[in-house]
């Protein structure tokens, strides 16, 4: 397929009367492609810094840089809505979750990564799959670049171009294939569900100094003072506007806190040639002095108790697991589709817990209808999925199905 072109250089939106003068040019399309960039590698939280809007003309492509440092991009929140035009996205989780952050609701998405993976691509980044199916070839250099930097050159103007001007063509290509699969439904599913989960804040299972590496082997107060240093690593980051890997790895905590920390002078020696502890050095040894007189950071409060298994329940769930998973197979190489089509991954653990809390085993009529009830509670699984699949899964969470 042709790969579009845009017409111009895009054009770049720094005033609010600017923005005001395209809102409704753009309110009147059926469809727009959108990309978003933040400058999350370079500082303590993300910002929204650039948004780019293509749409089709009669003449071919326009593309509009829209700088959200400069403009209101408030004025955006309904042409990005549920009520404006189709938008096109590729990967659409983060950039939804930093337009909500930006008070701003997206809506009616149609994203490409979830087409492409739905089709079983082996590869479904945006390069990747521009180069496969439009033989665009992108330049990445600026993939890690700092968007809060100002102004724009060509280059980047250009590069940020990119990222939408194809996305047209590329949807229509890849929804070509979902038509001819008969998986339009399914993909409409997937793109809903991980537009909600994007938009729905996720719950903390565990303290953020959890994923520190070797944080659990440690004993209680060396694991008190690697709280005190996380904490105190998370001021500096925040104080200095960085990611909090910048001031310091966290293997550098962790060693820290597994060393002699009654000594200052040890820990001054032996951390001394590594910079990021030379650098920050007074506040290391200040925060191992506050978790030595016990005012480090309190430790999590024990996790809910998870109701066990049985040792019979245990088997009887592994063994639902596996032959779910091989059923999935089977049902994807029956309808030559990819198994994501058949559930969904995320889906998985969920439809076999539905199995086991809904006793298909019982049989009859009542069965069914309390399968289909909790299949039909699965986040992501959808009514196209329970019609076609509840018998086989009935089948299936039987005792003596294999």
């Amino acid at each position: 397929m042709t790969a579009a072109r845009a017409t111009a250089m895009p054009q770049l939106v720094t005033t609010d009367a600017q923005l005001a003068a395209l809102l409704p040019q753009w309110a009147d399309k059926a469809r727009l492609a959108i990309d978003l960039e933040a400058n999350g590698l370079h500082v303590y939280r993300a910002q929204l810094c650039v948004l780019q809007l293509a749409w089709e003309t009669a003449a071919g492509i326009n593309v509009a840089v829209v700088d959200p440092l400069s403009v209101d991009v408030q004025a955006m929140a309904t042409l990005l809505s549920e009520t404006g035009p189709t938008k096109l996205f590729h990967d659409m989780t983060f950039d939804a979750a930093l337009l909500a952050d930006n008070d701003i609701r997206l809506g009616r998405v149609e994203d490409t990564s979830v087409a492409a993976r739905f089709l079983g691509e082996p590869e479904t980044g945006l390069a990747s799959l521009s180069r496969k199916w439009l033989n665009v070839h992108r330049n990445k250099k600026l993939q890690s670049h700092n968007w809060a930097k100002r102004p724009f050159n060509r280059d980047q103007l250009e590069y940020l171009a990119g990222d939408v001007v194809h996305l047209f063509a590329l949807r229509d290509v890849l929804f070509a294939r979902v038509k001819t699969n008969d998986i339009e439904e399914e993909v409409r599913l997937e793109c809903d569900y991980k537009l909600a989960a994007a938009l729905t804040p996720k719950p903390r299972t565990a303290p953020p100094y959890h994923r520190l590496k070797g944080y659990r082997q440690l004993d209680d107060e060396a694991a008190a003072v690697a709280r005190s240093l996380y904490a105190r690593r998370d001021a500096l980051a925040q104080k200095r506007d960085v990611p909090p890997h910048h001031i310091a790895p966290n293997s550098l905590l962790v060693a820290i806190a597994g060393a002699d920390v009654h000594h200052r002078a040890h820990l001054q020696r032996r951390f001394r040639s590594q910079r990021p502890f030379r650098r920050y050095a007074a506040d290391w040894l200040d925060a191992v002095a506050q978790a030595l007189a016990g005012d480090a950071p309190a430790a999590p409060d024990a996790a809910p108790a998870v109701e066990t298994m049985s040792r019979t329940q245990l088997r009887q769930r592994k063994r639902l697991d596996a032959a779910l998973s091989r059923w999935r197979q089977r049902e994807a190489d029956r309808r030559g589709v990819d198994r994501q089509v058949v559930i969904p991954g995320h889906c998985m653990g969920a439809v076999a817990s539905a199995l086991v809390a809904a006793a298909p085993q019982a049989g009859g009529a009542a069965a069914h209808h309390r399968l289909s009830t909790a299949l039909a509670a699965v986040k992501g699984f959808g009514d196209i999925r329970v019609t076609r699949y509840a018998d086989a899964l009935a089948k299936l969470g039987q005792p003596t199905s294999a």
